[in-house]
């Protein structure tokens, strides 16, 4: 099965993918978000020349699991997409995603791809450990 991930921001989307048969993710790069249009069209032509069949979305919740500002925004886009592409779209808590690329980089700004790239290697982790049951 292949994925990709998004961690969405109002100026920038990082993007990561994987292949499930290997089990690796690689961080993709950035999508400056300048025009909803454009990056949802950028993405589904990404998405249909890479047969993806499921888009993970982190969801910035708070330490208590609730929804942020942004929150409605980023469903808002992951449904666009969704109806635009026809693949699913799977919202997961990115809480920790940011501090974490920080860490992976080793610099004190934000890799939006790398937060990418975690929000899917976790959902990765649920989801084989959820087929072993």
């Amino acid at each position: 099965m292949r994925f990709i991930a998004l961690d969405y921001g109002k100026k920038r989307i990082g993007v990561a993918y994987a292949d499930s048969t290997n089990d690796v993710v690689l961080p993709l790069g950035i999508i400056s978000n300048l025009n909803i249009r454009t990056v949802i069209s950028d993405l589904s032509n990404f998405i249909h020349e890479r047969a993806i069949e499921r888009i993970i979305i982190g969801l910035p919740l708070s330490f208590k699991f609730e929804e942020t500002e942004i929150c409605s925004e980023i469903r808002d886009f992951g449904t666009n997409l969704e109806e635009t592409t026809g693949v699913g779209v799977v919202f997961v808590n990115e809480v920790m995603s940011t501090d974490l690329s920080k860490k992976m980089t080793g610099n004190s700004g934000k890799d939006d791809s790398v937060a990418a790239q975690i929000i899917l290697s976790d959902y990765l982790l649920k989801y084989h450990k959820d087929l072993g049951k």
